[in-house]
């Protein structure tokens, strides 16, 4: 799964789409879990779940810019590290369960406070891949697929020079299922808080 992430950082990276490039990574300050299985509720303990980082990379192009006002649209990948599965049972070790790796386009808006600094408002949209963690290896079964849906955030932050602070809120949505049956599947959506900081390459 790692090679479509490198993969998609390659393509950002070399765009002739970009005015400016910003790599960025944090740690993921929160996370919930919400399941259903045919149409039950799947039972979760997040208290101990493993928040984990992400790394990533976007790209953006200015299309609106009028005094200290500035609008960009722009594409973007990250790696999302595993987050782990425990039962209700508070005595059950958390196993790792699933990493994700978002496709995303983005809008951002930006304000400038002065000529160093700028405030920002941003929002995202795309696909998510997923990675199965070690509890499928535990489990031995390979004949269960894990796919991505869809991919959501939005974010506010703060850009001193070429340097940035995001607070990013996120929903993501997949399901599992046996690959002989196609009509059983468990429905999940991950919500996570990342905090992140980046650099800006560009203008």
């Amino acid at each position: 799964m790692k090679k479509y992430f490198l993969l998609a950082l390659f393509i950002l990276s070399t765009s002739t789409f970009a005015t400016n490039l910003t790599v960025f990574g944090g740690a993921n300050l929160n996370q919930s879990i919400e399941g259903s299985y045919n149409g039950g509720d799947i039972p979760f303990n997040t208290k101990n779940t493993n928040n984990g980082y992400v790394v990533g990379i976007e790209v953006n192009k200015s299309i609106l810019k009028k005094g200290s006002n500035n609008l960009e649209i722009g594409l973007g990948t990250e790696y999302d590290s595993a987050i782990d599965w425990q039962g209700t049972e508070s005595d059950e070790t958390p196993i790792e369960f699933v990493s994700f790796i978002p496709v995303y386009g983005d809008i951002k808006y930006s304000y400038g406070l002065n000529k160093n600094t700028n405030i920002f408002l941003k929002g995202k949209v795309g696909y998510v891949f997923c990675q199965k963690g070690k509890m499928f290896d535990d489990l031995g079964d390979e004949e269960i697929s894990l796919n991505g849906k869809l991919y959501t955030g939005i974010g506010m932050g703060v850009e001193y020079k070429k340097l940035s602070t995001t607070i990013s809120y996120d929903t993501i949505k997949y399901n599992m299922q046996e690959d002989d049956d196609s009509e059983s599947k468990a429905e999940f959506t991950t919500n996570k808080i990342s905090l992140a900081l980046g650099y800006k390459f560009g203008k």
